[in-house]
């Protein structure tokens, strides 16, 4: 294993579902890649489950930005889960996809395809149709989501 991935879950064409694509964007514009950037793949996926595990299955370290749905929270609650708080319970899926995050955790740890150490930065959203940009309580949130990322990578250099 090896290596350093950020991977921003979702469509940029259902607002704020786009908000995993618009952190690494965000990241992807640092001129010069600054140090704690430095040799991480930073990719975009639609997060369906097959192509979200080849992205991390090499990698020492996963950092996944996603949206998630939430009756009672929110838009713009930021939350953070390493793989090991996600271990075990029966919390719902962390996504606004079909199929949750925690089955596709669940299915790559049945095929041994899980990266070492797994950290979630997800956002509530508040409109998931049809469009483009993100609604003002989750694009505040890019910017201190592609912070955070920074951060976590920077401790596993």
């Amino acid at each position: 294993m090896g290596g350093r991935v950020v991977i921003g879950v979702g469509n940029d064409l259902r607002r704020d579902d786009g908000v995993g694509p618009a952190v690494v964007d965000v990241l992807r514009s640092l001129s010069p890649v600054p140090p704690d950037l430095a040799g991480a793949t930073l990719a975009v996926t639609d997060g369906e489950p097959t192509r979200l595990i080849d992205l991390w299955a090499d990698a020492d370290l996963a950092v996944v930005v996603n949206a998630v749905r939430s009756p009672t929270d929110p838009p713009g609650r930021r939350y953070e889960l390493n793989l090991t708080e996600m271990a075990g319970t029966d919390a719902p899926p962390v996504s606004s996809h079909h199929v949750g995050f925690g089955d596709t955790v669940a299915l790559a740890g049945t095929l041994d395809r899980l990266p070492r150490e797994l950290v979630v930065l997800a956002v509530t959203g508040a409109d998931f149709g049809f469009g483009s940009g993100l609604t003002k309580e989750v694009a505040d949130c890019v910017v201190p989501i592609a912070l955070r990322v920074r951060e976590v990578l920077s401790g596993h250099d």
